[in-house]
Formats: C-alpha cells, structure tokens, sequence
C-alpha cells in the first residue's frame, strides 16, 4: 500500500498522539517537509514508528515529562531505523 506523503504524515500524526497519550501535535510547517521527505527517502511507516518509539522510551525513561515528544526530535532515531 503506497501512501501519499500526506497520508503518511496523517498516519504518524495519529500515532504520535497515541504515543504522546492523547495529546494531538500537528505535523505542519517544517515538521511536515522533514516527514514528507522521509516518505519519499523510502521510510517504511513501521520503521518510522519504530524511531518515534525508540525516542520516546529514552524521553520517558528520564521520568514523568510535562510537555508531549514533537516529531521534529525523532528524526535522528526514524533514520538510524531505516539505514538498520
């Protein structure tokens, strides 16, 4: 299933805020040029998921955080998954 680039930024938008316990961030502006450009790079939706996972564990990790994970800072870990 080929998924447009702003099919693809929905998808993770929607997996973000179920990440981020509800909290809705809008992937607009810069933050949805650097998503759509991961779906034309070729990043697989689940490895990108997998990247914002992976960011996530280690925000977490550090104790409970007032502010939800942008998707701006899990670019370095979405493309450390997809070059894996």
């Amino acid at each position: 299933m080929d998924l447009s680039p702003e099919d693809y930024c929905r998808q993770l938008e929607h997996y973000l805020c179920r990440t981020n316990e509800g909290h809705l961030i809008r992937i607009v502006g810069p933050a949805f040029e650097q998503v759509c450009a991961w779906a034309e790079r070729g990043v697989p939706l689940k490895v990108a998921q997998r990247g914002i996972d992976r960011y996530c564990e280690r925000y977490y990790a550090k104790g409970p955080r007032r502010r939800p994970v942008r998707i701006e800072f899990c670019e370095a870990d979405v493309l450390d998954a997809f070059d894996e």
